[in-house]
C-alpha cells in the first residue's frame, strides 16, 4: 500500500482556517543522523535507480559516498554554517553532496543547472559566497569563468570528468577508510539553517529562500510511514524545494527513487510501467505533457498507488486525465510553494474538481482583502496568507524581500489570489502578478490563455505583458503547435476577438515557439519570455 498522508481536522476560527498540532518529536530535524542510520541499518537496500542504465545504488554504497564526501568537505577547512554549492542534472550522485551537508550542518544552497547565463551565475556567486561548488560537467566552464572574471575563488568539482578540474570520484577515492568508520555526524539545532532553494524565478531573477532543519522537518510531519518500501520517479531537479524533499523523504521513509532528467511524456510513462512505481508526484504541468503522449493504453501502469499534483492552477480535464490514467491511485491535490512547502492537500472529490485541498496540520490559512487588510469571508476573493513552522527563516540576504513577503504577526503573503467554500476546501484563480494593466483595464493572463487554449492544434500557451506607449501594457502571446498540426495568428487572433472585449486583442504580437522555457519544476519560464519581450522591444 502507498504511503498515506495524516488525517487533518481543521478548525474554523475567526476567518482563519487552522489544522491540527502536530509537534515535532525530539530528534525529527536531525536530517544527518536519521539518513546515516538509514543507510547503516538497511545497506543492501536499493536506494536509487538510474533510468538510462538500469544501475542500482545500494544505501551501503550511498552511504559510504556521503561520507567520504563530508570528510573532504572537512578536510578543506569548511565547517557548519558555510555554503555548499550544487547544480547538477538528475543523477546517481547529484545527491551525495546534500547528504554530506546534512552530515556537517553546512548550508547545501542548489541552482538550476538549465538555462544558465554569466548573469545568473554571477548573481548566485554574489548572494551565495559559496565555499565550494560541485557540478555537472557540461556546466562547468560557465561557472569557472564566471568566477575567474569575478576574482572569486573557490574549489569546483565536477560529477563526471573535466580538464583542470577536481572529479567527484577522485575526492572520494582520496578518503581514509579509517575516517570513514568513525565518523559522526555534526550536531545541529532546529533553529540552524540547512538549506537555500531558490525561488521559481519565472518572472525575475530567483530569491534565495532559507529554511532551518525546523522549518524543513515540519514538512514532512503529515506523512505516514510505508507499510513496505515504495517507488518513486524524481520528476524534480534536485535544485528545488520537491527535488530535495523527494530525495530526503525517500531515504527517511526507506523508498527506492528511479533517477531520471527531463523526462518526456512518453519517457515517463515507460520507466513507470519498467520499474513498477508505486508514488509519483507531479507539476500540473507534467500532467498537460503526459496527455500529449500517443499510445498512453499500450502501458501498464497499475502499479501506481498515489499521485499527487500541484505548483499551479488546476485544469479539469488535466485531472480527469490522471484518474484516468492512473485508474489503481489515490489521486491527491497539493498547494504548497519554496517559502512554506505544502499547505493544502486533499483526495480529489470529483464534485469539486478544482479544489486545491484543505488545511493541513500545522498551517493557519486566511484570505484577505490586501487593499484594507479586511479577513474575507466565504467565497469571497482575496490574497491568501498563510502562517506555519514550516514557514522559511527568510529570503538569503534580503532582509527588504523578507519583510514585505512576511509580516509582524509571521503570515507569508503568497501573492496567490483564492477563496474558499464553507466546507474549508480552497481554490486558486491566478498569481496576482499575473494581471495586466491594459490601459484602465486589468485582465488575468489566464484568461486571455484559456481562449488560445482551446484553438484546434495549440499545445501550449503563454500569456505576458508587452509595454506599449498607447495602453501602458498589452498582451503578447508565445505558443507551440501540436506535431504534425498548422496553427496560425490568424486563428488565434480571431478566437480572441471573438470571445474577449478589444482591449484584451494580442496588441503585443504573436510568437510561436518550438517548445516552451521550464522551470526545473516544470512551470513555463516567464522571466525567459519577458527576457525575449524586452529584446524585441530594444531591436
Amino acid at each position: 500500500m502507498a504511503l498515506k498522508y495524516q488525517d487533518s481536522q481543521p478548525i474554523y476560527q475567526n476567518g482563519i482556517w487552522k489544522g491540527v498540532r502536530d509537534d515535532l518529536s525530539e530528534g525529527y530535524f536531525k536530517f544527518g543522523e536519521r539518513i546515516l542510520n538509514q543507510f547503516k541499518q538497511n545497506p543492501d537496500f536499493i536506494g536509487q535507480i538510474d533510468s538510462l542504465t538500469g544501475k542500482e545504488d545500494t544505501y551501503k554504497s550511498m552511504g559510504d559516498r556521503s561520507i567520504r564526501c563530508a570528510l573532504w568537505l572537512i578536510n578543506q577547512g569548511i565547517r557548519q554554517g558555510d555554503i555548499v554549492g550544487l547544480c547538477s542534472k538528475n543523477q546517481l550522485d547529484c545527491c551525495i553532496p546534500l547528504f554530506a551537508s546534512l552530515y556537517l550542518g553546512t548550508i547545501c544552497s542548489p541552482m538550476s543547472h538549465k538555462y544558465m547565463d554569466e548573469e545568473l551565475v554571477r548573481y548566485y556567486i554574489d548572494t551565495r559566497q559559496p565555499k565550494v561548488m560541485f557540478i555537472n560537467q557540461n556546466n562547468a566552464d560557465m561557472v569557472v569563468e564566471t568566477a575567474k572574471k569575478m576574482g572569486y575563488s573557490m574549489p569546483i568539482i565536477v560529477f563526471g570528468q573535466k580538464d583542470g578540474l577536481l572529479s567527484f570520484a577522485d575526492i572520494l577515492r582520496a578518503q581514509n577508510n579509517e575516517e570513514v568508520d568513525k565518523f559522526k555526524c555534526t550536531d545541529v539545532k532546529p533553529q540552524d539553517p540547512t538549506i537555500i532553494i531558490n525561488t521559481s524565478g519565472t518572472t525575475n531573477l530567483p530569491k534565495g529562500v532559507l529554511h532551518s532543519y525546523g522549518s524543513y522537518a515540519n514538512m514532512f510531519k503529515y506523512y505516514k510511514n510505508d507499510e513496505e518500501p515504495s517507488t518513486v520517479i524524481g520528476f524534480y531537479g534536485i535544485n528545488t524545494i520537491a527535488g530535495i524533499r523527494t530525495v530526503i523523504r525517500s531515504v527517511i521513509f526507506k523508498a527506492t527513487v528511479v533517477v531520471a532528467d527531463n523526462l518526456s511524456g512518453r519517457e515517463s510513462l515507460e520507466l513507470i510501467e519498467k520499474f513498477k512505481v508505486t508514488r509519483l508526484w507531479m507539476t500540473i504541468y507534467t500532467a498537460y505533457r503526459l496527455m500529449k503522449s500517443p499510445d498512453l493504453l499500450n502501458y501498464n501502469l497499475s502499479s501506481v498507488e498515489l499521485v499527487a499534483y500541484g505548483g499551479g492552477k488546476s485544469d479539469e480535464e488535466a485531472i480527469k486525465f490522471l484518474q484516468k490514467l492512473f485508474y489503481n491511485a489515490d489521486l491527491y491535490s497539493h498547494y504548497g510553494g519554496t517559502e512554506f512547502g505544502t499547505a493544502l492537500t486533499k483526495k480529489v472529490d470529483f464534485s469539486k474538481v478544482m479544489s486545491a485541498g484543505r488545511v493541513m496540520a500545522n498551517v493557519e490559512i486566511k484570505v484577505v482583502d490586501s487593499k484594507n487588510n479586511k479577513i474575507l469571508g466565504p467565497n469571497e476573493e482575496g490574497e491568501v496568507y498563510i502562517r506555519t513552522p514550516k514557514l522559511m527563516t527568510g529570503y538569503w540576504d534580503n532582509p527588504k524581500a523578507t519583510a514585505d513577503a512576511v509580516d509582524s504577526e509571521g503570515w507569508y503573503h503568497t501573492g496567490d489570489l483564492g477563496y474558499y467554500d464553507t466546507d474549508g476546501d480552497f481554490f486558486f484563480v491566478a498569481r496576482i502578478n499575473e494581471f495586466i494593466s491594459i490601459y484602465t483595464n486589468k485582465t488575468l493572463s489566464s484568461v486571455i490563455v484559456d481562449v488560445i487554449k482551446k484553438v484546434p492544434g495549440v499545445d501550449e500557451v503563454a500569456v505576458v505583458p508587452r509595454l506599449h506607449p498607447d495602453y501602458y501594457e498589452v498582451p503578447m502571446a508565445f505558443v507551440t503547435v501540436a506535431h504534425g498540426m498548422q496553427v496560425t495568428e490568424d486563428d488565434i487572433n480571431g478566437a480572441v476577438e471573438k470571445k474577449l472585449p478589444d482591449y484584451m486583442k494580442l496588441r503585443g504580437g504573436i510568437r510561436f515557439l518550438e517548445t516552451m522555457p521550464r522551470t526545473d519544476s516544470g512551470k513555463i519560464n516567464n522571466m525567459i519570455l519577458r527576457a525575449i519581450v524586452k529584446a524585441s522591444l530594444e531591436e
